[in-house]
């Protein structure tokens, strides 16, 4: 039977003070097959991410961004390197009323 561990460090920090929140989050790990020894399949070592929101009365905008390091994934014959990326995602919520809000 095959075993795998993950050991790391997780640090997280976040502003909440109207009408701006923001957070920032940074992982190191070290995903292992215990069993081969070698680091786990689609399993980066690093990433961060950082999160700023900004309210405008009923209104709020946001982008979260996500950087993440290179990782393995099967291939063929031999297992191929997916190379680092970093993903932004932008954010909005309309809130109509106390029962109904609009996000995007």
């Amino acid at each position: 039977m095959a075993e795998a561990r993950i050991d790391g460090i997780e640090a997280s920090y976040e502003y909440d003070a109207a009408p701006w929140q923001l957070r920032v989050e940074a992982i190191h790990q070290d995903p292992r097959n215990l069993t081969t020894d070698q680091q786990l399949l689609r399993r980066a070592r690093d990433s961060v991410t950082v999160s700023a929101q900004r309210t405008f009365g009923p209104v709020a905008l946001g982008i979260d961004v996500l950087a993440t390091g290179e990782r393995e994934d099967f291939g063929f014959p031999e297992p191929v390197t997916l190379e680092s990326y970093v993903l932004a995602n932008l954010t909005a919520r309309w809130q109509v009323n106390p029962a109904l809000a609009v996000v995007g």
